[in-house]
């Protein structure tokens, strides 16, 4: 019909600046762009417990980002999530019209200062001292360490989500290859 979108002809750009939100269980279906970062892609890649909040949705404390989009290809380098067990950044593009991704995803707990000491000091005890002197220091260290990488790509319906070691592995390709898919 005439509100219908031409996905393949599609332009422009988007700006997101959420804060204090919940992004509820949808099916990618009813809301296909916001599929692609779902709970249900969500949980599968994310490696922290979030058992216990997937069923009523993913609450975040920000959302913010850019895309350009052109030929009904999103592009984006700085979709950043902040929640409370973690800090989410995605950069890479979605194909509108095919309702395929090529995406990095770099997940990174959140590692307070108390729980730095503790694993500092189940690590080794003499560190867990000096950890009291340079908690701070330590705890962004510590969820730097524990951070992890997933290539996100194939179909938003049925997305494959790889881990990957820091930048390697799907996002090495150059944009002309992603625009030619």
């Amino acid at each position: 019909g005439p509100t219908a979108l031409d996905f393949p002809s599609l332009g422009g750009q988007v700006a997101l600046d959420l804060e204090h939100g919940q992004i509820l269980k949808v099916d990618p279906g009813a809301a296909k762009l916001l599929g692609v970062l779902s709970l249900q892609s969500l949980a599968r890649f994310l490696t922290l417990n979030f058992r216990d909040v997937i069923g009523k949705g993913l609450p975040f404390d920000k959302i913010t980002g850019t895309s350009r989009i052109s030929n009904g290809i999103a592009r984006t380098d700085d979709f950043t999530m902040t929640t409370g067990p973690a800090n989410v950044t995605v950069r890479g593009a979605v194909d509108l019209g095919t309702e395929t991704q090529d995406l990095h995803a770099h997940v990174a707990p959140k590692i307070g200062a108390g729980a730095a000491a503790i694993a500092a000091a189940v690590i080794n005890p003499l560190l867990g001292v000096g950890v009291l002197a340079a908690n701070y220091a330590l705890s962004e260290t510590l969820s730097h360490a524990f951070a992890l990488d997933y290539a996100i790509t194939g179909s938003w319906a049925h997305p494959h989500i790889e881990r990957v070691r820091g930048d390697q592995g799907k996002m090495n390709r150059d944009a002309a290859d992603a625009t030619n898919r």
